[in-house]
This record gives C-alpha cells, sequence and structure tokens, in this order.
C-alpha cells in the first residue's frame, strides 16, 4: 500500500505517490509517515466480530466508555497512531490523504453493524449509544454536530446523524475476499494460501518490489534507526508468509498499545492472514 502506486511511501517525507509533497500548514512542514512505529492496524477479528457477531447487538458495546474490549473507535484510532507523524495529530491528519482512506474504512465497518442491527430486529436509527450520560458535552445525541451548528444546530445532532435518509448518499462493496475475486483487484491484492475453499477468507497486499521508503526520503525517521529495517533485495518489505513486516519489526519496541485498546496490552502484529 505504501508505494508510489497507491498511497506513497510511508517513511519520512511524503515524496512520491497522489500525495506527494503535500504541506501541511499546522506542521508548518511537508507531509510525513512512521508506518509501524507504534500501535495497530485494525484488527481483523474484531471487524468481524462489529460486522457478524450476534452478541454485539447494540452501539453501547462497541463504544469505548464503559470498557469495551471490542471498539470500533478503538481500532480506528491505533491506525492514526500506526501510520504516525502527521496522522497522529487530531486537528492535522486529515492532511495526510490516508485519513480519507482510513475513515472510509471506519464507515464502512459501521455500515456493516448498522445492516447487522437490521437483521436482528434492532433500528440502528435509534439505538444511539447512552453511556455518557451528559458527562461528555458534544458526544450525547442531543448535542449537535459542531461543524453544522451556525446554521443547522437545531436539526444536526448526533443522533440524527443515524438517520437512514443518510443512506440515500452512498452505498458500499463488499471488503475483498477469496469468495468475491479479491474485489476484481489482482493487481494489488491475492487470496492468501489460495485458500479459495473459505469464501470469506480476507484477500492480502501483494509484496511491494521497491522500496516503501524511497532514498531521497531517508534519513529523518522520527529518531528512528535505519538499522531497525531489513531493506534485503532493495524492498523494505517482504512476504508476510515468511519475514517480519515492518510493524513486526517495530514490535521489539512496542509496549501497551497507544490510544487503541487501552483496556490491555499487546505486541504489535499484522495479523492480516487470520
Amino acid at each position: 500500500m505504501f508505494t508510489d502506486e497507491l498511497v506513497g511511501n510511508g517513511m519520512g517525507q511524503v515524496i512520491n505517490g497522489p500525495f506527494r509533497d503535500w504541506f501541511v500548514p499546522r506542521m508548518n512542514g511537508m507531509l510525513r509517515r512512521n508506518i509501524g512505529r507504534r500501535a495497530s492496524l485494525v484488527r481483523p477479528w474484531i471487524a468481524d466480530q462489529i460486522m457478524y457477531s450476534q452478541n454485539i447487538s447494540s452501539h453501547n458495546q462497541i463504544v469505548t466508555v464503559g470498557g469495551n474490549r471490542v471498539s470500533i473507535e478503538g481500532e480506528h484510532n491505533g491506525v492514526h497512531v500506526w501510520v504516525g507523524e502527521v496522522m497522529m495529530d487530531i486537528l492535522s491528519a486529515p492532511q495526510d490523504g490516508v485519513f480519507w482512506l482510513h475513515h472510509t474504512y471506519v464507515d464502512y465497518l459501521w455500515e456493516r453493524f448498522r445492516q447487522k442491527l437490521v437483521r436482528l430486529g434492532r433500528n440502528p436509527e435509534i439505538d444511539y449509544p447512552d453511556p455518557t450520560n451528559g458527562q461528555h458535552p458534544g458526544h450525547n445525541g442531543s448535542d449537535p454536530m459542531p461543524i453544522f451548528y451556525s446554521q443547522y444546530h437545531y436539526i444536526w445532532t448526533n443522533q440524527r446523524g443515524y438517520s437512514n435518509l443518510l443512506l440515500n448518499f452512498y452505498e458500499y462493496a463488499d471488503h475483498p475476499t477469496c469468495g468475491n475475486g479479491c474485489g476484481g483487484n489482482t493487481k494489488f491484492l491475492y487470496c492468501p494460501n489460495n485458500n479459495t475453499n473459505n469464501a470469506s477468507t480476507r484477500c492480502v497486499s501483494r509484496t511491494a518490489e521497491r522500496d516503501t521508503v524511497p532514498e531521497e526520503a531517508l534519513g529523518q525517521f522520527g529518531g528512528r534507526n535505519l538499522s531497525e529495517f531489513d531493506f534485503k533485495n532493495g524492498t523494505a518489505t517482504s512476504s508476510i508468509n515468511n519475514t517480519n513486516s515492518l510493524g513486526e519489526m517495530a514490535a521489539a519496541l512496542e509496549g501497551p498499545l497507544s490510544k487503541s485498546a487501552w483496556q490491555f496490552t499487546s505486541k504489535l502484529k499484522d495479523n492480516r492472514l487470520n
């Protein structure tokens, strides 16, 4: 993913791909990343529980308040930290194009969760989480959405954001699996271990044939030493079936997950084959 063909390099200043040489006003500098240093990507087993488990049938069960282990917000936060640099700052994060791709996926998870509620006989429009009990202004159902406050504060509350009316504006395709031919994109994705017998198996990304860290971007890794990475054979990522990913290499430096799943500790792993 972090190559010039997709979102650009993942270490140092982003100098290739569609978001190359973007200036970030808040940082007063260029767009930078530091992938795999901390936290984790969205964990497949958490995503599956949110989308499919009948034991998780209310928004109250997927919010961080209350100590829920399965949290869509926690999984969201971890990716911000995993990408690093600009994505770690809540005000500057939207100035990395990865932000919008990531949030689209989070919204996809939520939409699949909402569809599950309908199948279970619940109305997602009124299933607003209520553990805040008025203690967190801005997060309660009756609180106005800040971006719409000036003109529509009597209409666009958080609760209104759950309206099925918004479904008229979008429709999501299923995520790439072995059963749907990796969503028709076999240039960048493949079915792991030729596991075509299990239609629900997630497709994973193909190995990059060149560095995810262009030579021109080397030198500044936010304090990281190049010796931490394996650049054998001219690639910064190797087959996930045989060698560690960048994220797994960084796991040796990882303590408790930062901002993601704060209720427990875990080493950073990229379990894309699960």
